[in-house]
Order: structure tokens, then C-alpha cells, then sequence
């Protein structure tokens, strides 16, 4: 089910959900500068990666492809380095379990 886009979900700036493609961009490379910034998108949406990453691109941040199997181990592990996440995500693909994951890793 599709979320709506929010500047930051459940009122934490660290985590972003960017359900609408076009809102990433509304969201400036300045306010990613001073944290390392990570960019997450569904494998399976080629244009929620594509708009991934070119946000990435935007901000020089790493962008990670969420697959079926979702934030494995060794993902979590990579992600445990960033300070804030944009999650790009049209078609609420990154579930409820895979966003308290992400809310861990910046806690």
C-alpha cells in the first residue's frame, strides 16, 4: 500500500520516506550535507532505483537495492555506518518491519 510523502516519517528526520519520486528533489543536498546520508530503494522497482539513484548521486551517498529478502545481515551491518537514510519508495514495498530495522540502526 503506498504512503504518503512525509519530510520525516513518524517525526524523525533521520529517516525519510520519499514515497513520491518527485519529493526527493524537493528535498535539498543541503540538508543531507552535514549527516552521512544512505539511499535505500526496492530492487523491484526499477524507477524508485533509478530515482534512487540519482538522489545518491545528488548528495555523493551510497545507494543500497532492497531485495526480496530484505535488510539482510550483512546489509544491516554496512547500513550500521550511516547517520540518516532517504528511503525512496512508491509503491510501499519496504515494510513495517524493514522501517523499525532502519529506526534501530540510527537510535
Amino acid at each position: 500500500m503506498p504512503r504518503e510523502t512525509t519530510e520525516a516519517m513518524r517525526g524523525r528526520s533521520d529517516i525519510v520516506l520519499a514515497a513520491d519520486r518527485l519529493s526527493i528533489e524537493a528535498r535539498t543536498k543541503e540538508e543531507d550535507a552535514e549527516r552521512r546520508v544512505a539511499v535505500l530503494a526496492p530492487a523491484s522497482n526499477f524507477t524508485d532505483a533509478l530515482a534512487g539513484a540519482n538522489a545518491a548521486a545528488r548528495r555523493n551517498a551510497s545507494l543500497y537495492l532492497i531485495g526480496d529478502s530484505g535488510l539482510t545481515k550483512e546489509l544491516k551491518e554496512q547500513l550500521e555506518q550511516y547517520e540518516s537514510f532517504l528511503v525512496v519508495d512508491s509503491e510501499g514495498l519496504i515494510d513495517e518491519e524493514m522501517t523499525r530495522s532502519l529506526e534501530a540502526l540510527v537510535d
